[in-house]
């Protein structure tokens, strides 16, 4: 019997929608750490082990010159008392950046420059997070440019249908615009959070998902997630059962064929379900045993 038979109904069961701002997920950015001289969304780009055009020194030298420039933007960063200075200054940012990745392509920092590098954009983007949240918080509009920032008022959008909902037919509707959502922001958003920003995203998708939770415990006839892998659990045993009645190929390959039908189903009930460890043993004692039983027929 083919692997997935064995595996997704187990996988969907653990496994959760990435998160695009938390922790997540994706939330959709380029990997954590990369500074604005080196990695995916970078000053540097992403910079191939082509050639030797120029000697070590020089592109040492380079790479010392865009640390010293990058610290300039950080200290006019951090010197900033209001959104639009930050924003003028992240303009001016990215112009610069997108002007040294064209310089030092095929170029590659140090460890040691890279790991400056980080800590100099690390430190740039908390002081412009601190002056849009301070600037937030005071009731003052604020106009970013910062796709992470955007996205966090759109998850925040999310979380407020979430809990605005009455029902499972609701929570369900708002859950897959959500994940259409994240998947989109997963493509088109290069840019990684920042600590702050994590800890925001963080934040707004625990909230939306005790929503969800609350609005689907509440609504008659809706079994929590436990009673649904039970139930998964009960139609996986039936499913054993047949295959291991079958005698020959021809039997297996229709229950199988069965199988796959009711596991497309259950992918979609069970997306935000969570197996105990016991059921979990359990599916895996059945996937086991079908596969098993799969194999002996000829």
């Amino acid at each position: 019997m083919r692997k997935l038979m064995l595996a997704v109904v187990l996988v969907v069961a653990c496994s959760k929608e990435g998160t695009p701002v938390g922790a997540s997920s994706g939330s959709g950015s380029a990997a954590p750490g990369s500074s604005a001289i080196a990695g995916s969304a970078n000053a540097a780009g992403s910079a191939s082990a082509a050639g030797s055009a120029g000697s070590a020194a020089t592109s040492s030298e380079a790479f010392d010159k865009a640390l010293v420039e990058l610290e300039g933007y950080r200290a006019k960063m951090c010197a900033c008392t209001d959104t639009k200075c930050t924003e003028a200054v992240h303009t001016e940012f990215k112009a610069w950046r997108t002007g040294l990745k064209s310089k030092l392509i095929g170029q590659r920092p140090s460890k040691d420059q890279d790991q400056r590098g980080n800590g100099i954009d690390r430190a740039m983007r908390e002081c412009r997070s601190k002056i849009e949240g301070a600037t937030a918080g005071s009731g003052t509009p604020t106009v970013s440019g910062d796709p992470i920032e955007a996205a966090l008022v759109e998850l925040a959008g999310f979380k407020g249908k979430m809990c605005q909902c009455a029902d499972k037919a609701c929570s369900d509707k708002v859950q897959e615009e959500y994940k259409a959502w994240s998947r989109a922001l997963r493509a088109k958003v290069a840019e990684k959070p920042n600590d702050v920003q994590k800890e925001k995203g963080n934040v707004i998708e625990k909230a939306m998902k005790e929503c969800r939770k609350k609005v689907e415990a509440g609504t008659p006839g809706t079994p929590d997630s436990g009673g649904k892998i039970d139930a998964m659990l009960v139609k996986m045993e039936g499913f054993r059962a047949r295959i291991c009645a079958c005698k020959d190929k021809a039997c297996g390959g229709a229950v199988e064929k069965e199988l796959e039908t009711w596991i497309t189903a259950a992918a979609k009930e069970l997306a935000d379900a969570k197996p105990s460890k016991d059921q979990d043993a359990k599916a895996d004692k059945l996937a086991a045993e079908m596969k098993a039983c799969s194999s002996k027929l000829k």
